[in-house]
C-alpha cells in the first residue's frame, strides 16, 4: 500500500459511496461556523454607516441647533473620545473576525485536500481498472492469434498433401 493511501484512510473520514463534500461537520467547524453567526455584525458595512450617521447627528446637533449652549463645542472633544473608545472596542472584533475568517479558509482548504485525495485515489482506482482489462485483452488477443496461426498452420498442411 502507498503513502498516499495509507494517508486517506487516515485522512478521509467518508466512505466510498457518499461524496466527501456531505460528510458529518466536525466539533470545529460547528464551533467555527457559531463564531461566525455571532460575529458577522461586525463584518457589515450597516455598522459603518450607523457609525457615520451618529457622528453627523452629533456634529449638527452641537454645531447648528445648540450654538449657544453647545455639550461639545467646536473641537468635538467628547466625540474624539467616544470614537476613540469605539474604536478600541471594535480593533478586537475585526481581528477576530479575520481570524475566524482565516480558520474557515483553513478548513475550506482541508475539505478541498480531503475531496481532492479522494479524486486522486478514485483516479488512480481507475487506472487500475483499465490496466488490468488491457491486460486481459491482451492475453485474449494472444490467445486469438495463436489459435489464428494455429488455423494458418493447419491450412498450409493441408494446401501440401
Amino acid at each position: 500500500m502507498s503513502a498516499t493511501q495509507t494517508h486517506t484512510k487516515h485522512c478521509v473520514v467518508c466512505d466510498r459511496d457518499r461524496p466527501a463534500r456531505q460528510c458529518e461537520p466536525t466539533g470545529v467547524l460547528r464551533r467555527a461556523l457559531a463564531s461566525f453567526i455571532e460575529s458577522r455584525h461586525a463584518e457589515h458595512w450597516d455598522v459603518d454607516g450607523y457609525v457615520c450617521h451618529a457622528c453627523l447627528s452629533w456634529i449638527g446637533i452641537n454645531s447648528w441647533l445648540l450654538q449657544a449652549k453647545a455639550f461639545d463645542p467646536y473641537p468635538y472633544i467628547l466625540l474624539n473620545l467616544v470614537l476613540s473608545c469605539l474604536a478600541a472596542i471594535q480593533a478586537p472584533i475585526i481581528m477576530m473576525s479575520q481570524n475566524r475568517a482565516s480558520a474557515r479558509d483553513r478548513i475550506r482548504a482541508d475539505e478541498d485536500y480531503k475531496i481532492n485525495l479522494k479524486a486522486e485515489l478514485e483516479i488512480h482506482a481507475l487506472h487500475d481498472k483499465i490496466d488490468h482489462l488491457l491486460h486481459v485483452q491482451w492475453e485474449r488477443m494472444a490467445e486469438i492469434q495463436q489459435t489464428q496461426l494455429e488455423v494458418l498452420r493447419e491450412l498450409s498442411e493441408r494446401r501440401r498433401s
